[in-house]
C-alpha cells in the first residue's frame, strides 16, 4: 500500500477535537483503545515511553500509536504542553500492512510543524461550524494529516542543520516583528553568514531577509483584511519605526499601498465577492 493512497482509504475520525491544551505539571498515561493516535507535540519538552521504549519529546516529535499501545508521558520544562492527538478508526487492511506496521513504537521529528499545527486547528475548526461540515470532509483532512506525518518517516531523518533551520523560520513565523539577526541564525548553526544564506535559501527557495519581509507582509495582508487597524497600528505591529516605508515596501511586494488593498477587499465584500 502506497502513502499517496492514503486520502482514499476508509479512515474514520473519532471526533474533531484534535488539539490538547494541557496543563503546567502534565503527565499522560494510556493504552490506545481500537483507534490510531497520530501523536505531535506543538509545545513542551517531556519524556515518553511507548510499549516499554523510552524516546525525548520536544516541539515537532511525532509518533503514530496502534490500537493496544501502552504509552505513559511527563513534561520536565516549566512551559505550556500543547498536542496533537488525531484519532482515527483504520481499516482492517491498515493493521497487517507492511508500511504502516514498520512505523509502529518509530517516532520522527516533522519537518514542517507549522503544517501540522495549521491542519489540526482547521479540522477542529470544520468540527465547530455550525451546520457541521460532512464526516466525509472531515475524514479527508484527517488523512491528509495522517499523510503528512507518513511522508516524513518514509523520509527519512532530516539533516541536523536543515532541523536549525526550520526551527528558526518557525521561530520567525511565530514572531515576525522581532528583528530578527541572520548573524545570529548563522552562528547558532555554527555556519558563516555566507554559508547560512545559501543554505537557508536552497532549503527554503527564498533569501534569508526575503522570507522575512514576506511573511510581516503575509501578516499585514491578514490585518488588512481582518481586523479595524489602522495601517500606522499594523505597521507598528510588525516592527516598522517608519509608515512611509512599510507602504513603500508592501506596495512593492503586493502592487499596491496598504489603504488600496484594504479598500479593494472591503469593495469586494460588500459587492458580495468576486465572480
Amino acid at each position: 500500500m502506497q502513502i499517496n493512497a492514503i486520502p482514499s482509504l476508509n479512515f474514520q475520525l473519532e471526533r474533531p477535537e484534535v488539539v490538547y491544551y494541557n496543563p503546567p505539571v502534565w503527565n499522560w498515561t494510556a493504552s490506545t483503545p481500537n483507534y490510531m493516535n497520530l501523536w505531535i507535540s506543538l509545545a513542551g519538552r517531556g519524556r515518553i515511553r511507548i510499549n516499554g521504549q523510552n524516546f525525548l519529546f520536544e516541539p515537532g516529535f511525532a509518533v503514530l500509536l496502534f490500537p493496544g499501545d501502552n504509552v505513559s508521558a511527563q513534561k520536565n520544562d516549566t512551559g505550556p504542553q500543547i498536542n496533537v492527538g488525531l484519532h482515527l478508526y483504520p481499516p482492517p487492511s491498515v493493521m497487517t500492512d507492511f508500511h504502516f506496521t514498520r512505523m509502529r513504537e518509530k517516532p520522527i521529528t516533522l519537518r514542517n510543524v507549522a503544517t501540522a499545527r495549521e491542519m489540526a486547528r482547521y479540522i477542529e475548526y470544520l468540527g465547530g461550524l455550525h451546520p457541521p461540515v460532512s464526516p466525509g470532509e472531515l475524514n479527508l483532512w484527517a488523512r491528509q494529516l495522517l499523510m503528512v506525518f507518513c511522508r516524513d518517516w518514509e523520509l527519512g531523518p532530516e539533516d541536523p542543520l536543515d532541523r536549525i533551520i526550520r526551527q528558526q523560520v518557525e521561530a520567525i513565523k511565530e514572531d515576525p516583528k522581532k528583528d530578527w539577526s541572520l548573524a545570529d541564525f548563522a552562528r547558532k548553526a555554527s555556519l558563516s553568514n555566507s554559508q547560512y544564506f545559501r543554505r537557508f535559501t536552497k532549503l527554503m527557495g527564498i533569501a534569508p531577509n526575503a522570507f522575512m519581509i514576506q511573511r510581516r507582509i503575509e501578516t499585514a495582508c491578514l490585518l488588512l483584511h481582518d481586523s479595524t487597524m489602522t495601517i500606522d497600528q499594523i505597521a507598528d505591529a510588525l516592527g516598522y519605526r517608519d509608515v512611509a516605508f512599510f507602504s513603500r515596501q508592501f506596495k512593492a511586494k503586493m502592487g499596491c499601498p496598504p489603504s488600496l488593498y484594504r479598500g479593494g477587499k472591503r469593495g469586494r465584500a460588500a459587492r458580495g465577492g468576486d465572480s
